[in-house]
């Protein structure tokens, strides 16, 4: 065994020197000869991923998903150039937006912005376009390096707010190339591009470092988690004092109850603790089918209930996202069955959460392992039944961010915090999910969402 282990190091070191020596010497010559058009079109690029694909796993491993990956890319597959994406890492970043609109001004700045604002970021200092009655608060509650006030650019007697930002970058940068994001705004656009500015659009929606979460950020999410452990608790105790009343629907304090007053009485609370929960999903019976339906009318005895509680907290910003599903009554043995193989499967997708494993493998056990259950995901008559989503995302300013765990190489990092949400959905039965949230360590993961009950049968 240990030859083979000593074979197995040799040749992940060969191959680690020759990917540095693509990197070092064939890359750069392949651009000179052919232009951008041969440049990667995944970032990280292939060779990026294989130097970590060799980092972490056995040779045989890493050489398999190495191989995957260029299958994918040029010249087997339609080419997606990301030229800027390169170009735009080494430029100053102009952004214009509040904090509501571009979560990367919250990340940024660290506080709220409700105006719009021109941001300039270099490096690590950040440079605020601004009006005058801005500047005091966000020197004292932001991490800007520098305030101008947008009064102080004297461009005539009425400058347009195009004028005012050309010269504002122009100022700061001493530069009339800067990379924006996808989000800028059109007209803004066209004023700099009639100034003579290059935009180069960075194809990154998020900032990369966002999906690395510190202490603090940690910190953020945790309350709204205790917060969101409240509410279940009160959804638990709601459908616990409610009767079951003619035709098997519930009924609370002598009226129907509804997934509406349930989602009403999740929103009170929420705000009673400083949170607010938009779009929350209460979906009985039929409508637990589909994963994103918010669920309407009355609520009936014997059906599954899926309750997916997503708030943010009012001042943070930081979202929670949690599911539990719930049936008031008795279920019957396929339900049963059902729920627990849910269960099972989300803690056989969370006991492989470390650094560097590949989401896509998180993704294909948590399938192998359902359909060993006898739950196959399929088509019938085009409507999809089975698990037929990801099996969990990164959360954070947005309630979706990077990492997605599904069908792609993405790789685990620590400071990662994610859902693992997988769930059975079949039309005209119902459908069962369970969502909690992860933080992944040095070593392994925390789990977040630990204080959360899974008690579903509610009698």
């Amino acid at each position: 065994m240990k030859i083979f282990a000593v074979l197995d190091r040799t040749a992940r070191s060969i191959a680690l020197l020759l990917i540095k020596f693509y990197q070092v010497v064939l890359s750069p010559l392949k651009i000179c000869l052919f232009g951008t058009l041969c440049q990667c079109r995944f970032r990280p690029t292939c060779s990026q991923y294989a130097k970590q694909m060799y980092a972490t796993h056995n040779f045989f491993k890493a050489t398999l998903l190495t191989i995957r990956r260029l299958m994918k890319c040029q010249p087997f597959s339609r080419p997606q150039p990301s030229s800027d994406g390169e170009e735009s890492e080494n430029l100053p970043k102009l952004y214009f937006s509040n904090t509501k609109a571009d979560k990367n001004l919250k990340y940024l700045l660290g506080c709220t912005v409700e105006s719009d604002i021109a941001v300039i970021k270099q490096t690590t200092e950040l440079t605020i376009l601004a009006h005058a009655l801005e500047i005091n608060r966000l020197k004292n509650e932001s991490r800007v390096t520098e305030v101008v006030a947008l009064e102080g650019l004297k461009i005539g007697k009425k400058p347009k707010l195009g004028e005012l930002v050309a010269k504002f970058v122009k100022h700061v940068t001493g530069k009339k190339k800067v990379a924006v994001h996808r989000n800028f705004p059109f007209w803004l656009g066209f004023d700099l591009s009639a100034k003579g500015f290059k935009l180069i659009v960075d194809p990154h929606d998020t900032l990369a470092e966002r999906s690395i979460k510190s202490e603090r950020e940690v910190e953020y999410i945790r309350e709204v988690l205790s917060v969101v452990n409240g509410c279940f608790k009160e959804v638990r105790k709601i459908l616990h004092q409610s009767k079951i009343g003619k035709r098997g629907i519930l009924e609370f304090q002598g009226s129907e109850l509804t997934s509406e007053f349930i989602r009403g009485e999740i929103e009170k609370y929420c705000y009673s603790k400083g949170c607010l929960a938009e779009n929350t999903i209460v979906a009985c019976g039929r409508q637990s089918a589909d994963p994103h339906c918010q669920g309407y009318g009355p609520i009936c005895a014997n059906e599954f209930i899926v309750v997916d509680l997503f708030p943010f907290h009012r001042t943070s910003g930081y979202y929670g996202d949690i599911t539990r599903t719930f049936l008031r009554g008795t279920p019957t043995e396929a339900q049963i069955n059902m729920y627990e193989s849910v269960k099972a499967a989300q803690e056989v997708a969370h006991m492989d959460l470390k650094p560097n494993v590949i989401c896509s493998e998180l993704m294909s056990n948590t399938l192998k392992f359902l359909e060993s259950k006898n739950y196959k995901t399929d088509k019938a008559a085009s409507i999809p039944y089975g698990m037929f989503h990801s099996l969990g995302h990164g959360f954070g300013l947005e309630i979706h961010e990077e990492p997605f765990i599904s069908d792609n190489e993405t790789v685990l990092k620590s400071g990662n915090v994610i859902t693992l949400e997988p769930g059975l959905y079949y039309p005209g039965t119902g459908g069962v999910r369970i969502e909690d949230n992860f933080l992944i360590t040095d070593e392994s993961y925390e789990k977040l969402s630990e204080q959360i009950s899974y008690d579903w049968v509610v009698n």
